[in-house]
C-alpha cells in the first residue's frame, strides 16, 4: 500500500465533525472588590444612594455581593446607612464625612 491509500482509509474511518454547545462563562465578583468600588465611589461623594451603586451591576449575583460589601462596611463602621420608609431609597455615608 502507498500512503495515499493509507491517509484515505484514515481518513474514512474518522468520526464525522459534533457540534459542541456554547457556555457562557459568567464573570466572578469578589466582595472585596465590591467593598473597594464603594470606597472609591465615596471619595468622589459624601453621599450615595445603594441604586446608584447598583446601577451597572449584570446579574442577581452581583446585587447579592453588592449589598453583603455594603454590609461589611457597615460592620467596619466605615460607612452608615439610611433609609427614611420602609422600601424606601438607601443611602450610605462615608463614616469619616460624617465625623468632620
Amino acid at each position: 500500500k502507498d500512503m495515499v491509500t493509507v491517509f484515505q482509509g484514515l481518513i474514512k474511518n474518522l468520526e464525522p465533525e459534533q457540534k459542541l454547545e456554547e457556555e457562557r462563562l459568567e464573570h466572578k465578583i469578589n466582595i472585596e472588590d465590591k467593598i473597594l468600588t464603594i470606597q472609591k465611589m465615596l471619595i468622589s461623594r459624601i453621599k450615595m444612594s445603594f441604586n446608584k451603586l447598583l446601577n451597572n451591576t449584570k446579574s442577581k449575583t452581583e446585587v447579592i455581593v453588592s449589598f453583603l460589601a455594603m454590609l461589611e462596611l457597615i460592620k467596619q463602621r466605615e460607612v452608615v446607612v439610611m433609609q427614611k420608609e420602609l422600601f424606601g431609597e438607601i443611602m450610605i455615608n462615608s463614616n469619616s464625612s460624617l465625623e468632620q
